[in-house]
Order: C-alpha cells, then structure tokens, then sequence
C-alpha cells in the first residue's frame, strides 16, 4: 500500500510539473475569421526563441505544438512551441490577402500573442511552414527579417517578395522545399529559391521524393536536425559547404554569381550533409 500512495503521489507531482499548452484567442485581425496560438514552454526554462509552425489554408498548430518530437526538440535548445491557428475566406487568400500575408496584420497579432504569454517582446522566431502557412513564414520573412533567425518553407504557389537586405542584420539562413509531384508549386518553389539565392542569401533547396502538395515527416526531421545544428554552428562558428541542387555534389564555397542560383549552402556537418543528400531528389 505504501509504494502504491508514493507512485500515486508521485504520478501527481510529474503531471503538475509538465508544462500546459495554453490557448490564446486574440481579436480577429483584418480580413480574418479566426486568430489563435497554441503556445507551449520547456519547464523550468526560460526560451531563447520561439519555434512558429504555420500550417496550410486555415489549419490548426494545436497538434505540432502537442507533439512529443517538438516538444523534445524545444526543451533541448530552450525554445518555446506556437501553432498558428489562422483562417481567412479562400477567396481572399487567393486574391493575395488575408492571414497568410503577414504584413497585412496577421504578422501583428502574432508578436502582440507571442509577447503577452512569453513576457520578452525579443525572442526571436524560427519559422515553419506549410502552403499558406508558408506564404504566412516567407512573407513575415519579408516584412521583418530582423525577427526571424532562421525558417523552413514549403509547398507555395504563388510567393511573397523576397526580402531585402536589412541594414545590420543579413537576412536569415532557411529552407525553401517542394514536393516533385506538386505541379502547382514545385516551379514556382524553385523560382524562388533561386532569385534568393541570385542575390546571395543563404537558402537551402529540397526536392522531395514522390511526394504532392502535402506534409512530409521527412522535411520535419530534417527541419530539427537542420535547426539544432544550425544553433549549435552559430555558437561554435562552424563553417558552410556547398552543394550543385541538379548533382547533389560539392562545389566550392562561393561557386560564383552566375552559378549560385545552382548551389544549395549547408553548415559544414558531415551528418547533416549526409542528410540533405538523402532527402533531397533532383
């Protein structure tokens, strides 16, 4: 009975411990039907950064926030979870408004969410997403570079503007992704990579196998390994390699201007290269 009362007893103490995703419901922005955040936080850790999944027409990131591989992702680099939970009319999405433009005031409602439940207006945001919710991550990325420090996009469309170079800060490092059976997006994808890439940002391209408009697992744990060491390589300056998208084999560091629409710049990590080279499919 009495090893029964301390398992029960501490059976209670670890379910009040582990940490509650929270639901915030915000005023309806312009052109918007809904606008929620499911927010998640590491116990006993402040976060240095809050991980922002943003997922396809109207969709909701309760579940990327509730999942136990973020979850481990976010506590092992002290980051908070948000899922976007979005929506606007289909009609005004496709006629290049609503949420998934995030100048137009969606962008707004997530700092003013993110800074009422994680108390530091600072931290900066590392950005996923899917479809619309990739048009949400690529045109956030343009309206304010200077918030994003790093972001996977997937499976657009039509794309946002590319950012500009901000005066201080270099735009960040991130992830333009297609599935090769997307008809719908992959050219449009790869276009915009490559004008990225034209003036020299440091954007990664992945060709995803087999794969339409839709979620890959694959690309998810290529954006935590990808993240995770991305983190670690700014702490320990790690240095940058490059690789032909058509060949997947390695050019020189700065292969040139007119060939650098053609090179995809990782951190020089032989895991992660490794990866990148298994996931990606010219």
């Amino acid at each position: 009975m009495r090893i029964l009362l301390q398992f029960l007893l501490s059976s209670c103490a670890l379910l009040q411990a582990a940490p509650e995703v929270r639901h915030v419901v915000m005023p309806k922005g312009p052109e918007m039907q809904r606008a929620e955040l499911y927010v998640w936080q590491p116990p006993r850790q402040k976060a240095r950064g809050v991980m922002v999944f943003c997922p396809g027409h109207n969709g909701s990131g309760e579940g990327f926030v509730r999942d136990e591989g973020w979850q481990r992702f976010a506590t092992d680099n002290k980051l908070a979870l948000c899922g976007l939970s979005f929506a606007s009319e289909m009609e005004v999405t496709k006629d290049g408004r609503g949420y998934s433009r995030a100048e137009r005031g969606s962008g707004e409602l997530l700092l003013e969410g993110l800074e009422k439940e994680l108390h530091d207006p600072r931290l900066p945001l590392f950005l996923y997403g899917y479809s619309a919710g990739a048009r949400f991550t690529t045109s956030f990325l343009a309206w304010k570079p200077d918030r994003v420090a790093m972001w996977c996009a997937s499976g657009v469309g039509t794309w946002p503007p590319l950012p500009a170079e901000p005066a201080r800060t270099p735009v960040p490092q991130g992830i333009v992704a297609c599935g090769e059976n997307d008809a719908a997006c992959y050219w449009s994808s790869l276009h915009y990579f490559q004008s990225g890439r034209e003036r020299d940002y440091p954007w990664t391209w992945i060709s995803l196998e087999g794969l339409g408009h839709g979620y890959s697992d694959k690309l998810d744990r290529f954006v935590i390994h990808y993240f995770s060491v991305l983190m670690g390589a700014r702490e320990k300056g790690t240095g940058r390699a490059c690789f032909d998208i058509s060949t997947k084999r390695p050019m020189d560091r700065d292969p040139g201007k007119e060939f650098r629409i053609f090179a995809a710049p990782l951190p020089a990590d032989e895991k992660l290269i490794r990866h990148w080279t298994s996931i990606h499919h010219p």
